[in-house]
């Protein structure tokens, strides 16, 4: 996906934790599957050149209670559009939800 690889060019390819801690609850309950154990390859991820973790900070929990518009109540998908729109960048996502929230250009987003 070539913004994917600009992003990663640009240093600017940021996964936010708690999209770390999304994809280890759905392969703890076996809706998703890594090709090794789970933390190996997170691991291995983040080491990847221009992968930049994103933490959750006090700026990004207050903005995901306080999204302009309409948007669903999913605690996390309200963290990871908030973030998007802190970092002023956009979500890749196949998140049907997000994608029509950021078709009322709330946030920007890439569909996956």
């Amino acid at each position: 996906m070539p913004i994917i690889r600009k992003a990663l060019d640009q240093n600017r390819a940021f996964v936010s934790v708690m999209s770390i801690w999304e994809a280890g609850r759905l392969e703890s309950k076996g809706r998703l599957r890594f090709p090794m154990e789970f933390n190996k390859w997170v691991e291995q991820a983040m080491a990847s050149p221009g992968v930049r973790l994103h933490a959750l900070s006090t700026s990004i929990a207050i903005e995901s209670t306080r999204l302009p518009g309409e948007f669903h109540s999913d605690p996390i998908d309200r963290i990871l559009v908030a973030t998007a729109r802190e970092l002023n960048a956009p979500i890749i996502t196949a998140d049907a939800a997000i994608l029509a929230y950021a078709n009322r250009d709330y946030v920007k987003a890439v569909e996956a």
